[in-house]
């Protein structure tokens, strides 16, 4: 941080395969300049403004030949004065929420957002259920791979798995992803913009930086206008400070970060293609499609035609009209810090023609919206945000969310506020006073369902003793919900989602049985998260 405008300085020296190994600079992640070849010691002048800066220098190599000391130094770094930063500091209040609703009924509770720290602090909302995933996730039976610096055109040896199902997540911030393979997931329907968008100047490993977008683009709890795109298969919202030619695993907190990927390998303009931008007003979202552009070191085959679609309500759209060796790619999202995100698939067969891929944070939880779902609040100040219920559709139960709060605070980044919301009082409820005639059991109601599902029984004799369980498509029970003699009547009872532990259970198809000494009844239900 710069408490001052003034001059950088600093003295450089290169020794190293001319035309082809450079010593580069970058300011704020633009490249400013490089050097190749011989150079004795020299100073180099840039004038920088007050704030926050970030100063990269790095040795950039092809990798088959040295020349000269294949060496480059840096010495007597000046600048204006250094004044530490300032911070911000969070605290929400209240630390937790309860409402009790009938059903379809509404209601607004105030969340309060304070700065008590002398920076400004930026926040986003996201809506999870509970238990919420940590803020940085691992998805089971996934590796962290190794991140690894390969030459260019050098095989990478890392091997990934492709995913077992058309969707995942949420993560960290309740970010989701589901692709047009899946019956619930998004067509593909192809956008050529390749005759109305604008042709970008760009070769290999080449960045283009600010690229307006013409929204306002919310993601992870900031919000962008502009945008940087990569040669190499994806777009950043954050200033980019290499090549990337080599792709990683996500999430990681090795640049790049900040980013959005569609497929993420070392592609080369120079060998053919063009990447394109199009702002398509009309319909809210921008769009950058490379059309054609090889795999490095190719000739200019192994053509890749896919593109991202930003909209201005948050999604992304990822499609591939013709990709070629996909093994070697990354597909994923992650935030500006590299803690959180969401990886589709790395370095493993997974793309094909004609697919399309959404990511979304729209909550699951249709009861529970936050207003605003993102903000600033200046030092030593305080936010208001409105958590508004609505039990529209819902039926007698306890249903519970969490609030998860990301935010710039450095101590911490993370708030979670449980919440927690009952319609009707109890869920077992006597819906009529008429007396059934035989044990029955209905129809589990939603079907399927997220995070609560009822069903009705019928008790024709109290002296009778029954059960109600539901068990998986194995056979083993997984939670037993009545267990007794009952009162004559039409009875309600509710699942959550859990196990006898408590614990979550897998998405998937479930059953709910009833049991008597003479009576067998079964129900399917299907379990969404």
């Amino acid at each position: 941080f710069l408490a001052e405008s003034g001059d950088l300085k600093f003295w450089y020296d290169v020794s190293t395969e001319s035309g082809f190994d450079y010593l580069k600079f970058y300011l704020d992640g633009v490249l400013m300049d490089q050097w190749s070849g011989t150079v004795p010691w020299t100073q180099a002048t840039y004038p920088v403004g007050s704030g926050f800066h970030t100063f990269t220098w790095t040795y950039s190599k092809d990798g088959s030949v040295n020349g000269g000391a294949d060496a480059v130094w840096i010495d007597f770094i000046e600048m204006p004065r250094v004044t530490p930063p300032v911070y911000p500091e969070i605290a929400v209040s209240p630390g937790s929420v309860t409402e009790t609703l009938s059903p379809g009924g509404t209601s607004t509770q105030p969340l309060t957002i304070d700065n008590t720290g002398e920076g400004e602090l930026s926040y986003g909302i996201s809506i999870l259920e509970a238990p919420a995933p940590a803020p940085r996730p691992q998805e089971l039976g996934r590796a962290v791979r190794e991140e690894i610096d390969l030459a260019k055109g050098e095989v990478d040896p890392r091997v990934g798995d492709s995913p077992l199902l058309g969707s995942g997540g949420p993560d960290g911030f309740g970010y989701r992803w589901i692709d047009s393979d899946d019956p619930s997931g998004p067509a593909y329907v192809w956008v050529e913009i390749n005759s109305v968008g604008t042709p970008l100047a760009m070769g290999d490993d080449t960045y283009l930086t600010g690229v307006p977008m013409g929204i306002s683009f919310p993601y992870y709890g900031n919000v962008y206008s502009s945008v940087n795109i990569s040669t190499n298969g994806f777009v950043s919202f954050s200033a980019p400070s290499g090549s990337y030619y080599t792709n990683g695993s996500l999430p990681s907190t090795t640049d790049p970060d900040d980013m959005v990927c569609a497929y993420w390998d070392d592609l080369n303009a120079n060998d053919g293609g063009t990447i394109y931008t199009y702002q398509d007003a009309a319909n809210a979202r921008f769009i950058v499609e490379w059309d054609g552009v090889p795999r490095y070191g190719t000739s200019g085959s192994q053509l890749q035609t896919f593109q991202i679609i930003l909209g201005a309500d948050g999604t992304i759209v990822t499609q591939y009209r013709s990709v070629n060796n996909v093994i070697s790619s990354t597909v994923g999202i992650e935030n500006a810090d590299g803690s959180d995100g969401l990886e589709v698939v790395f370095n493993a067969a997974y793309l094909h023609d004609g697919l399309a891929i959404l990511f979304t944070n729209a909550p699951p939880i249709s009861w529970l919206t936050a207003s605003p779902s993102s903000g600033l609040v200046p030092a030593f100040g305080s936010g208001a945000v409105s958590l508004d219920f609505d039990a529209t559709g819902l039926t007698a139960g306890t249903y519970e969310a969490i609030v998860r709060i990301l935010s710039n605070d450095q101590d911490e980044a993370v708030t979670d506020i449980p919440v927690t919301l009952t319609i009707g009082g109890a869920t077992d409820v006597v819906v009529t006073p008429a007396a059934p005639t035989r044990f029955e059991l209905g129809r589990p109601q939603p079907n399927p369902f997220g995070s609560l599902s009822t069903v009705e029984y019928a008790v024709p004799d109290a002296a009778r003793a029954l059960t109600i369980a539901v068990y998986d498509v194995s056979g083993r029970r997984v939670r037993t919900l009545v267990n007794g003699a009952q009162p004559i009547g039409r009875h309600q009872v509710a699942w959550d989602g859990r196990d006898e532990t408590g614990r979550r259970v897998a998405s998937g198809v479930y059953f709910y049985r009833l049991d008597t000494e003479d009576v067998s009844q079964v129900r399917k239900v299907t379990l969404l998260k």
